[in-house]
């Protein structure tokens, strides 16, 4: 929600403009004519444009998210971009299944999953139990016709173009955010040594292992063996 003080700007309106938690600091900013500190270079941007006028919509229009940890227990990080159509998730370390935290353990839709799965009675979610815990390394969901993000088109050769492009763009703002998992989780990042001025993910081999439990879906002829 965003409310301006200046009249002239726009009021109860609801706008399509695509927004992250990354847009705030920029937004304080421009609110109060600051200039970033030191040369800071922002990967969000200010929101405040949004008051004066809608922007135009572009199938191109982005934002990005990411998580690493909820607690200390709970590694699993995870990458995100979403346009106007489309979003794909990232699940680095999807061979661990998914972490469940204390609150939501005990909360009564966590419990009623929980306990319709050890006693096999029937579940009225579209997500099984054990779908929660055992996710894909990606999810590539169409969010206009899928809202609820119940059918990864990850495998869908109709998708295949927009699995790359997204995969590409998803790559190149964890490149430029200096993300310390942007090669994760098939390859380590190696910036020391001969690949300090110029950085690259060497593959860990996990190409030449056999997982029954996940399938690797990944173009291993991104990484460099050394």
């Amino acid at each position: 929600i965003l409310s301006s003080p200046q009249k002239d700007d726009r009021h109860h309106e609801t706008t399509a403009a695509m927004a992250s938690l990354l847009d705030i600091y920029p937004s304080v900013l421009d609110a109060l004519q600051l200039p970033a500190p030191n040369g800071t270079k922002f990967s969000g941007k200010s929101l405040l444009p949004v008051l004066k006028e809608e922007p135009p919509a572009k199938e191109s229009d982005s934002v990005f998210g990411s998580q690493s940890y909820h607690e200390v227990t709970m590694a699993y990080p995870m990458r995100m971009v979403r346009n106007r159509r489309y979003k794909l998730i990232h699940n680095l370390n999807y061979w661990a299944d998914f972490p469940i935290d204390q609150d939501f353990y005990t909360s009564p839709t966590f419990q009623q999953i929980l306990n319709a799965t050890i006693n096999k009675q029937p579940l009225p979610w579209y997500r099984s139990l054990l779908q929660y815990y055992q996710r894909p390394e990606w999810e590539l969901y169409d969010i206009k016709v899928d809202a609820l993000e119940r059918n990864n088109l990850v495998d869908k050769p109709k998708y295949s173009g927009i699995l790359k492009q997204l995969r590409q763009q998803l790559y190149q703002w964890q490149v430029d955010t200096k993300d310390p998992w942007r090669c994760a989780p098939h390859a380590v990042l190696q910036e020391q040594g001969v690949f300090k001025e110029d950085p690259v993910c060497l593959t860990l081999g996990h190409e030449a292992l056999q997982r029954s439990r996940r399938r690797v879906l990944t173009q291993y002829e991104e990484y460099v063996v050394v």
